[in-house]
This record gives structure tokens, sequence and C-alpha cells, in this order.
């Protein structure tokens, strides 16, 4: 008969992602096309470094304040999108991007959200 697994906060190991940024990768099996990741809060103004997913489809959810998302299109300009408490976003691969903390209201406050990244099928063996 097969269990559930429940895997407490302090069962999760951190991991270094993005410079000084920590991730928890709460699953990952092997040769299983999705990656579920939680990243600590960002502050408003605090940004990710620019970068791109190859492999993966990123779909990001604002759990909690608010995210400003900027990507480059396919001309290379720079585009910026506002997300909002709710939001959910699909980035496909090869997307170069970054995310921002932004504000909810004018107001200051720390954004939490969740990623998931889903390997494209041409690369799951």
């Amino acid at each position: 008969m097969e269990q559930i697994e429940i895997r407490l906060p302090e069962d999760i190991p951190t991991e270094g992602a993005h410079g000084e940024h920590q991730r928890k990768v709460l699953w990952n099996e092997i040769n299983h096309p999705c990656e579920i990741t939680t990243w600590g809060p960002l502050n408003p103004g605090e940004k990710y470094p620019w970068h791109k997913h190859p492999e993966h489809i990123e779909r990001v959810y604002v759990v909690d304040g608010a995210l400003i998302l900027y990507h480059k299109d396919k001309s290379g300009s720079e585009q910026v999108q506002q997300l909002p408490k709710g939001s959910c976003v699909t980035i496909p691969p090869n997307i170069e991007h970054t995310l921002e903390g932004g504000t909810e209201g004018g107001a200051a406050i720390y954004a939490r959200f969740l990623i998931t990244k889903t390997l494209v099928e041409s690369t799951v063996t």
C-alpha cells in the first residue's frame, strides 16, 4: 500500500541559487519532468540576476506581496510586467528574465512566491 509522504520544513535542505539567494527543492525525482522550488521572500527593490533556463518552462505564482518581472523579447528589448498577489506567469525556455520585489498599493512589502520548473519534453529521458 502506498503511503503519503510528508516533508516538514526542517527536513527539506536549503541550496544556493542565483548568487546569494537560497531555495528549497520540495520535489524533484530522477527523470521526472517537474521540480517544485520555493524561494525566500524578495525585499522591495531586491532583484535576482538576469538568467534563462534552456531546458525548463518556469511558472511563478505570487503568494503574497508583489513582484516585477523583467524579460527580453525576441528583439532583445526589455519588457516589464507587474505581478500583484495571486498572479501566475509562465516563462518559456530560453527567455532571459529576472524578478524584483515590488510594492503593493504603494507600500513596500516582502514578496513570497512559488516557482515550478518543468523540463521541456525533448529533454526528459
